[in-house]
């Protein structure tokens, strides 16, 4: 919203009004739903303080903090706020039809987003209609702080709600997919920096256009402060992802590249992985000297066995020349018993 001096910079033919007159004819001609005093803060004039116009407004830290709680209050009170929109229209409905006089549910209610303002005010915290942006930087600083809170508070009620088991796991994962899961702090962080570079895009844009233009330059700059938010918050990720490609990629060159991929394959076929670790961490003495069992006959997992099979399909050469070795060991092994004798010496038993 442009503050009161430059609309009088757009509008030159109301320098005569003086700026509590102007503020309020401005109030009740185009923004009669909204409280006067907030109206009044965004541009530019402190309540109750006559037409003292204040140059500048609370600061950028207290209005980029003032952004952000203002969307966690409306996130939190929105069941509230949308359901008490929908009975005060109906109510106007019943009144315009039937003559009636049934009093609004004032905006105050109790579990409404200003409802929830007030609380937090009634601690210490400052209310955001009470923090003025009467400067450019300041109002982009409370889009800044919009932004985020509006891309993190959904997410953190919806993963919040999950958890506790208070909403379906079907409608848990439609929130997820909306709004994100907060499965990790990366994911959070990712989701506040694209809600925030589009609260900056969204709030510059609107400061650079005149009064008419400034819903169409809000959702422009808001779709492109967000693409430059998403583009710097997966640079990183897209930076780790490329370097794992390039390691996997070239992991066959080196022995240790190929003993990884052997043990990811190992683990990744392996019926009990636990128990093949545990196997082969602990391996017996050779039962026949210079058999060399393989990994399947080692451990006896039957999903190593099924890969052992496919590898001697493809290579039934390598197998063919391990069981001859690990024959020619046997052999060995038996011909070591014994070196000479003849079975046809031995003592036959006595005749009872």
């Amino acid at each position: 919203m442009a503050s009161l001096a430059e609309i009088r910079q757009q509008y030159p033919q109301y320098e005569d009004m003086s700026d509590e007159a102007l503020a309020g004819a401005l109030h009740a001609k185009f923004y009669s739903d909204m409280p006067e005093d907030e109206f009044r803060s965004k541009i530019g004039l402190r309540s109750g303080n006559g037409t003292e116009q204040v140059p500048g407004g609370d600061g950028l830290a207290l209005n980029a903090t003032a952004g952000l709680n203002n969307a966690i209050y409306s996130t939190l009170g929105a069941p509230v706020d949308l359901a008490r929109g929908a009975i005060n229209l109906g109510a106007r409905g019943i009144n315009a039809v039937a003559g009636t006089d049934i009093s609004p549910i004032p905006s105050d209610s109790f579990g409404g987003s200003e409802s929830i303002s007030g609380m937090f005010g009634a601690v210490g915290v400052p209310e955001p209609k009470d923090i003025m942006a009467a400067t450019t930087g300041e109002r982009i600083a409370r889009g800044m702080g919009e932004g985020v809170g509006y891309a993190v508070a959904p997410e953190a009620a919806f993963s919040g709600l999950a958890r506790a088991g208070a909403m379906s796991p079907r409608f848990a994962e439609i929130g997820g997919r909306l709004f994100g899961t907060g499965a990790s702090v990366g994911q959070v962080a990712g989701n506040a920096v694209v809600g925030g570079a589009s609260g900056i895009g969204a709030s510059a844009a609107m400061e650079a256009v005149p009064e008419e233009w400034k819903p169409i330059a809000g959702i422009a700059g808001g779709m492109g402060g967000g693409f430059a938010g998403a583009l710097a918050a997966t640079t990183p990720q897209f930076a780790r992802a490329a370097g794992r490609a390039v390691g996997e990629f070239a992991a066959p060159l080196t022995k240790s590249g190929r003993e990884s991929l052997a043990a990811a394959q190992i683990r990744d076929n392996a019926t009990d992985p636990q128990a093949v670790r545990m196997a082969l961490e602990d391996l017996p003495a050779d039962l026949v000297s210079g058999s060399s069992p393989t990994t399947f006959q080692l451990t006896g997992d039957m999903g190593l066995g099924g890969l052992e099979r496919g590898a001697q399909t493809r290579r039934p050469e390598i197998f063919n020349q391990r069981r001859a070795d690990q024959n020619n060991a046997r052999v060995s092994a038996l011909g070591g018993v014994q070196a000479e004798g003849a079975p046809e010496k031995l003592r036959s038993p006595p005749v009872p």
